[in-house]
């Protein structure tokens, strides 16, 4: 199961999207001082996030999802 984030470098919007197996669980992103600069509790309904990164410094971000015991993570590059 991966954690997918497109478009990949990103400037003003991104969408994170879930593994079909995801259940409940937490959508979080990292700068890359490990400062969280935004999460939403995810549900198994909904795979598909919107992330509002136009605020955002350029710069390399942690993307993570969390459920119990389950950590994805993957890397997302913001250039403006």
């Amino acid at each position: 199961p991966e954690l997918e984030v497109f478009p990949n470098p990103a400037a003003d919007h991104c969408t994170v999207q879930l593994p079909a197996h995801a259940d409940d669980g937490q959508l979080q992103v990292f700068d890359r001082f490990g400062r969280l600069v935004w999460q939403e509790t995810t549900s198994a309904e909904q795979l598909w996030f919107s992330l509002p990164c136009a605020d955002w410094q350029s710069g390399i971000y942690t993307v993570q999802w969390l459920n119990g015991n389950v950590r994805l993570q993957t890397r997302l590059i913001i250039s403006l």
